[in-house]
């Protein structure tokens, strides 16, 4: 069973692999892991710092850079070690007025949350009910609430 079976059978996400990707257009984003996360982002956004800033959930700082050679690199996330959970949540605040799924909380667990809520509810493909089941689960993954 592939990594985002499982995950979506458990409905769980793992507080403590979470990472949200904040760019310079406000838009907020939120993967299970860095590595995800890292897939997800393009090397000429990099260069162009694009992207405001990526945190875990309890603040952490990653920083964003590149590696391989010029015209085939490939974007890294790497923990810096350092805390800013005040600048998370300013992001967090500032974004949500951008933001389609219009969350206003600055909490990032919180938000986590009510965005995997908000695309659970706008998914596309719901019918027949068992084919929607099969694909998507019953539930979006979501973050345990007592792990903040």
């Amino acid at each position: 069973m592939a990594a985002d079976q499982r995950r979506r059978c458990a409905h769980v996400l793992d507080a403590r692999t979470v990472v949200l990707v904040i760019d310079r257009d406000g838009e907020v984003d939120y993967y299970a892991t860095a590595a995800e996360a890292a897939r997800d982002m393009e090397a000429i956004d990099v260069r162009g710092e694009e992207y405001l800033g990526v945190y875990g959930l309890d603040g952490e700082v990653y920083s964003v850079g590149l590696t391989g050679e010029r015209h085939h690199e490939v974007p890294v996330l790497t923990a810096t070690g350092q805390r800013d959970l005040v600048r998370l949540r300013e992001l967090l605040q500032a974004a949500h007025a951008r933001s389609p799924s219009r969350v206003t909380t600055a909490d990032p667990a919180s938000f986590v949350n009510a965005r995997a809520m908000w695309e659970w509810d706008r998914r596309r493909l719901r019918w027949p009910r068992w084919l929607d089941r099969r694909l998507h689960g019953t539930a979006p993954a979501l973050l345990p609430t007592q792990q903040r």
